[in-house]
């Protein structure tokens, strides 16, 4: 059974919900899609597990990458996270930015160009990682 009450009542022990510092040093990459605003502790949850994963990967040496960049949202996180540590890699965003293609009899229940993206959406938020970020 999926709980009625907000996730800070059902679960008071989360402490990241409530930290200030961590949603403010990446609110700008966090920001809640407007198209999902009912999703909020949903979407900042995957963006915090997103975020904390990635930090686990500072030590290791290499380029990274997305596939699927819709936003950029994940990516400008990851850049953000790992910013310092790429050296002479890069961060990659690969995307057709045209959306899902048309669904063949074994998938979901989705529209062909379904999460399009205008390339420069994505690359707004991912401008300031240009040194080692492409798309």
């Amino acid at each position: 059974m999926v709980p009625t009450k907000p996730l800070t009542e059902f679960n008071p022990t989360v402490q990241w919900w409530t930290n200030k510092e961590w949603l403010a040093e990446f609110d700008k990459y966090i920001a809640v899609d407007e198209t999902h605003s009912q999703d909020h502790h949903r979407i900042l949850d995957r963006r915090f597990t997103f975020q904390v994963f990635a930090k686990t990967v500072r030590h290791i040496q290499g380029s990274t990458a997305e596939c699927g960049v819709f936003k950029g949202t994940s990516s400008a996180l990851t850049c953000a996270t790992l910013q310092g540590t790429y050296g002479g890699e890069f961060h990659y965003g690969f995307d057709s930015f045209c959306g899902l293609p048309e669904p063949g009899v074994n998938d979901g229940a989705w529209r062909k160009g379904q999460l399009a993206m205008p390339f420069e959406r994505a690359s707004e938020h991912l401008n300031e990682f240009a040194s080692f970020c492409t798309l």
